[in-house]
C-alpha cells in the first residue's frame, strides 16, 4: 500500500458486493399484498345515506373487490400510488367560514374522494376510501426526513478518513484501505463522540452506510512486528495510571526514534562499503494447470530468497523447489556464502567503483547491471543462481 487517499475522492471503481434484498422484497409483497380477498373482515367504516353527498351505502361487494383487485395487481407502493392519484381530485374551498380567532387560517384547498367501478363513478368519504384499499391517512414515508442530517453528517464523517490504496492489483480500483488497528465499531463511536445529542446514530445505522455508499475496507494486521513496540502499546491501551502510561509513551517514542536513524544510517553512501538485505520471500505454490502431466507437479512449493543493494535497489534472486533443496539455514547460508563469493566481487564492487569516477547512473546502466546477471547464472549444489 502506497499514496495515502481521502475515502471521499474515492468513487469510482470496483465495489464490494451488496447485500441481498430477496428478503427485504418479500416482506415488500406481503405489506403491499391482498390480505383479505373475499372480504371477510371489511366493515364499512361510515353511515352515508342516499340524502348524503357520498354515496357509500350503493356501493357492492362487486364493486369494492373490482376496486381493490386493481388496486392490489402490483405489490409495489410505488406503482400503486398511481391509481389512488386518478381517484383523488383537489379543488379549492368556495366559501371561507368565520374563525375564532384570527391566528387560525383558512383552508386552502380539500380533496375529493371517488372510485371507479365497472359501470359507474362514485363519491365517497375518506374513511370509506381508506378502508376499500386497507391504507392509513399518512401513506408516504414519515420517516425519511428525520433521518436526511445524520445521513449527511455520517456521510460527510466517513468521507474524510484517510486510508490508502492497494497496490497488489493490477486492475484499475478505487478501494481505500483503512488501517488495521480500525474497525466499524471504532468509528461509529468516533463519530458519536465528535458530534452533539441529535446526530448521533446507533451502529446498524452507521454501519449500513458505511457499507453500501462507501468502498472501504480494512487493511490486513500487519506481521513481523517488533515485540517491543507491540507490548509497549497494549501496556498504554490497558494502563490507568497516568504517569505509568506517560512513561511508557516515552519509551515508546525513543524506541521508534532510534529504529529511524538505524536506517536512515543504513541508506547513507559510507566510502568503501555496501549495505544489503536479504529474506526469504512467501512460498508460492506452482500453478494449478489442466495438464494431467503436472498433477503432482503443481503440488510443489517454490522458494525465492532475495538480496537487495539498499543503495542502488539492485535485487539478486535465489529461487529453487521443494524437490531440489529445503528451506532451512544451510541453504540460506549457502545462497550468502555465493552471493559474496560471486555477485558481490562480479558486479557490484564494480559497479560502485563507476558511481564513484561519474557520479551519476542512468537508467541504462540499470539494464546493463541486470542483464549481467542474468548472464552469470549457474547451478551450485542444487539451488538455481
Amino acid at each position: 500500500m502506497h499514496s495515502k487517499h481521502v475515502v471521499g475522492d474515492s468513487d469510482c471503481g470496483s465495489r464490494k458486493r451488496q447485500r441481498n434484498t430477496t428478503s427485504k422484497e418479500q416482506k415488500k409483497e406481503i405489506r403491499y399484498g391482498n390480505h383479505d380477498p373475499n372480504l371477510e373482515m371489511f366493515k364499512v367504516p361510515c353511515k352515508h345515506k342516499d340524502t348524503n353527498q357520498f354515496k357509500c351505502n350503493l356501493l357492492k361487494v362487486d364493486d369494492i373487490q373490482f376496486c381493490r383487485e386493481k388496486f392490489i395487481k402490483h405489490p409495489n407502493k410505488v406503482k400503486q400510488d398511481v391509481p389512488l392519484s386518478h381517484c383523488i381530485t383537489m379543488k379549492i374551498p368556495r366559501r371561507k367560514r368565520s374563525r375564532k380567532t384570527e391566528n387560525q387560517e383558512h383552508h386552502q384547498f380539500f380533496l375529493e374522494y371517488s372510485l371507479r367501478t365497472k359501470h359507474y363513478r362514485l363519491e365517497v368519504g375518506q374513511k370509506m376510501f381508506l378502508a376499500i384499499f386497507s391504507v392509513k391517512k399518512r401513506r408516504g414515508d414519515t420517516k425519511f426526513r428525520n433521518y436526511v442530517d445524520k445521513k449527511r453528517k455520517v456521510r460527510k464523517f466517513i468521507a474524510t478518513l484517510k486510508g490508502k490504496e492497494s497496490h497488489c492489483s493490477r486492475a484499475i480500483s478505487r478501494r481505500i484501505y483503512l488501517s488495521s488497528e480500525m474497525n466499524i465499531t471504532t468509528l461509529h463511536k468516533l463519530y458519536n463522540d465528535s458530534v452533539t445529542k441529535q446526530y448521533k446514530v446507533n451502529y446498524k445505522f452507521f454501519s449500513r452506510l458505511f457499507n453500501n455508499d462507501f468502498n472501504i475496507k480494512f487493511g490486513n494486521l500487519a506481521t513481523d512486528v517488533c515485540g517491543f513496540c507491540k507490548r509497549h502499546q497494549n501496556q498504554i491501551s490497558i494502563s490507568k495510571d497516568k504517569t505509568e502510561q506517560q512513561k511508557l509513551v516515552t519509551n515508546l517514542r525513543i524506541h521508534k526514534l532510534r529504529a529511524k536513524q538505524f536506517y536512515k544510517l543504513l541508506s547513507e553512501n559510507t566510502e568503501n562499503a555496501i549495505t544489503f538485505c536479504f529474506d526469504l520471500q512467501q512460498v508460492q505454490d506452482l500453478l494449478r494447470v489442466s495438464i494431467s502431466e503436472a498433477l503432482y507437479a503443481q503440488q510443489l512449493s517454490f522458494n525465492a530468497f532475495c538480496v537487495t543493494d539498499v543503495t542502488t535497489r539492485h535485487p539478486v534472486f535465489y529461487t529453487w523447489t521443494e524437490n531440489q533443496a529445503s528451506r532451512g539455514c544451510v541453504e540460506i547460508g549457502f545462497a550468502l556464502l555465493d552471493f559474496v563469493r560471486h555477485w558481490l566481487l562480479a558486479v557490484f564492487l564494480p559497479d560502485m567503483n563507476n558511481r564513484e569516477d561519474t557520479n551519476s547512473q542512468t537508467e541504462d546502466d540499470d539494464e546493463d547491471v541486470h542483464e549481467h546477471v542474468c548472464e552469470c547464472n549457474e547451478d551450485i549444489g542444487g539451488i538455481k543462481i
